[in-house]
């Protein structure tokens, strides 16, 4: 009897358990009123989120009042095919905006700012002697001029007509007005699997101004903290555009003062050498003998004008192993010019002509010319001096 007493109690107790209230035709009918103003409600909200995009949709349409405008974005490359697959190239782009904040007078004095520019990548201001004493030239990693591709807008432009050192075709940068350049871009890994040989060192690629439309004049003084090289440049640049061309038009002026050595302590005397190196003094008053004398020494000999000859200018009496005895000057590099004097003027034009959608003719035209002064130290003797021979004592 106990277990069928507990079989049935356990059977009505499971019946409770799954046997619920059962709803009432009033709880059916709020139920559905509940469901049928939710639904409304719904859809009210999408009816306004239709009404919003079509509202959005309407002002992004061109001609709304509203339309943003982008900027036109311009990618210079090569069609060569390559690699699908390449790493990181290395470029510095220096902006519009860096060169008006830093003031650099030319394009030279833009590019004389990067690291891998060494102290011999330029020419010019600094170059006394030379074949392209006035023209300004990038070497990137010392590497040479003539391994460095100078581009502008992406092509090569005309070079400069005398040869770097008789054996490289170089462009002159400072032909190019600073005030028409929009960026520089500057690749400082090897680029000759692109552009052949003359890009090993890198490519620098002068960006102009596009679509200028306007006048600008711009102006730059500047001075050094020690004195000289005081200079000076005025520059004006123009655009026109139409509906299927463009001109842009600049033209510079600039001038500059020298820097000597005497206006620098540490090159005005060469006892003030920075590495505390031993030198002799240079040989100012000097001509130097067609042949040896048998008795002297096995180089060649100065003709040493006396001692008296040599205290009347205050220089010093000297007797080395290559030149004999001469008499020589500490301080005669201080005549020389650190940083030449000179001026220079250009003018660079450039159009385009859209003659399809996918066709443009473009053209440009540079004009250049520049005159320089530089010093290389007083020269008292240029060929052989007269004097009488008893003021000369030789050897022997």
């Amino acid at each position: 009897m106990d277990a069928v007493t507990r079989t049935i109690l356990g059977d009505i107790s499971m019946k409770k358990r799954m046997t619920g209230p059962k709803p009432s035709h009033l709880s059916s009918a709020l139920f559905a009123a509940l469901f049928l103003t939710t639904m409304g409600t719904a859809a009210a909200q999408d009816a306004s989120s239709s009404d919003q995009d079509e509202n959005e949709l309407q002002e992004s349409r061109p001609g709304s009042s509203s339309a943003a405008t982008l900027d036109r974005v311009s990618v210079v490359g090569s069609r060569i095919k390559r690699a699908e697959i390449e790493g990181p190239a290395p470029v510095t782009v220096i902006s519009r905006e860096d060169i008006d904040r830093e003031g650099f007078q030319t394009i030279g004095d833009v590019l004389q700012s990067l690291s891998q520019n060494t102290a011999s990548s330029f020419t010019g201001d600094l170059g006394v002697t030379g074949f392209t004493p006035n023209a300004q030239v990038v070497n990137l990693r010392n590497l040479g001029p003539g391994y460095t591709l100078t581009l502008i807008n992406g092509r090569r432009p005309a070079q400069y007509p005398q040869p770097y050192n008789r054996d490289n075709n170089v462009v002159n940068v400072r032909a190019v007005p600073t005030s028409i350049v929009e960026r520089i871009e500057v690749l400082t890994g090897g680029a000759s699997a692109i552009y052949g040989s003359d890009a090993v060192a890198g490519v620098v690629n002068i960006v102009l101004r596009e679509n200028y439309e306007g006048n600008l004049l711009r102006g730059v003084v500047g001075t050094t903290a020690e004195g000289g090289g005081d200079r000076f440049s005025i520059e004006y640049t123009g655009g026109r555009t139409g509906d299927r061309w463009s001109t842009l038009f600049a033209f510079q002026y600039g001038a500059n003062e020298a820097v000597f050595g005497t206006q620098r302590d540490f090159m005005a005397d060469t006892r003030n050498n920075p590495y505390g190196l031993v030198v002799n003094p240079a040989l100012s008053l000097i001509a130097i003998r067609a042949s040896a004398h048998p008795s002297g020494p096995t180089n060649h000999e100065s003709l040493y004008p006396g001692q008296a000859n040599c205290d009347r200018f205050g220089y010093t009496t000297v007797t080395t192993a290559a030149r004999g005895t001469y008499c020589g000057s500490f301080n005669q590099v201080g005549s020389r010019s650190i940083s030449n004097a000179g001026s220079f003027h250009s003018a660079y034009g450039y159009g385009t002509f859209d003659i399809t959608p996918e066709t443009q003719l473009f053209g440009s035209i540079t004009y250049y010319g520049s005159d320089a002064k530089a010093s290389s130290g007083t020269e008292f003797w240029g060929g052989l001096p007269t004097i009488a021979s008893s003021s000369i004592p030789l050897a022997g």
